[in-house]
């Protein structure tokens, strides 16, 4: 494959949906919801009895955001790639592209770096003004804020790949709605496996949470929800054991699901 040809699709495909000013007015107005909420950030509050400081309600706070907007990003993954093929189809880009000296492959490949490129784009964006927020409201920032955000980007990349890798068997709205069964289940999972190995927990349910075992599906299933809780824990105690393992799981799903989009590809007749 031709790296240049591959580059010059994912700025086309970019360039694509930036013209349709949806994905800018998204972006801006996300950015300005977030600083409108700049407020959360600064001042003392009392939680449960407990009087907690701006940088202690920042720290929270920052990780409250980074998952919602790391959702977010993922999201915007599945609207883009849920359509992409049929518009290129039914505008005849793709007729057009694939008539000169460009591989399938390379189509594919191109196309599906587009999409994440842009949403990972929209993510960290989200994610920086955060960081921003915290660093201008309270003086401190989150070490790692960014690093994180940019792993989550792995997890955009596997959504990418999903939606379109389900596009080629299933409808558009069939195959977003895959994806987003995928991300539910995988947070569901990885969040009944975090709360039931917290320590609060064990305190708890002492038995319980010591005969808590995965599933072997759960074991086998995208790793999606635990890659951001294994930045967390990067985050807060640089603890890196859970991100390691999650990440060479999402791994071996963006090879699963390349392989079956290119295979399924290459069949499709172009029209």
């Amino acid at each position: 494959m031709n790296p240049l040809v591959i580059l010059k699709l994912t700025a086309y495909t970019a360039a694509d949906e930036l013209r349709g000013k949806g994905f800018a007015v998204l972006t801006a107005l996300s950015i300005t919801a977030l600083i409108f909420i700049r407020g959360c950030f600064s001042g003392d509050v009392t939680i449960n009895g407990e009087k907690q400081s701006a940088a202690e309600l920042g720290w929270h706070l920052s990780f409250f955001a980074y998952h919602l907007i790391s959702v977010i990003g993922m999201l915007m993954a599945v609207l883009v790639s849920m359509r992409l093929f049929k518009h290129d189809e039914s505008a005849g880009s793709a007729v057009n592209i694939l008539s000169g000296p460009v591989s399938r492959a390379e189509y594919i490949t191109g196309k599906a770096a587009g999409v994440w490129v842009l949403s990972s784009l929209f993510m960290v964006t989200l994610h920086f003004t955060v960081y921003l927020i915290v660093l201008t409201s309270v003086n401190g920032t989150v070490p790692g804020f960014m690093t994180a955000s940019l792993i989550t980007t792995l997890n955009v990349l596997v959504v990418t790949l999903a939606v379109l890798a389900f596009s080629m068997v299933a409808s558009d709205i069939a195959a977003a709605l895959l994806a987003i069964i995928m991300l539910s289940v995988s947070f569901i999972s990885d969040t009944a496996n975090v709360v039931f190995s917290s320590g609060a927990m064990r305190q708890l349910m002492p038995l319980a949470a010591d005969a808590q075992t995965m599933a072997l599906w759960r074991e086998l299933w995208p790793k999606i929800g635990n890659l951001q809780y294994g930045a967390v824990s990067m985050m807060q105690n640089g603890q890196t054991d859970k991100l390691i393992s999650s990440a060479l799981n999402l791994s071996v799903y963006v090879l699963l699901f390349a392989l079956l989009l290119e295979w399924k590809f290459r069949r499709m007749e172009i029209r």
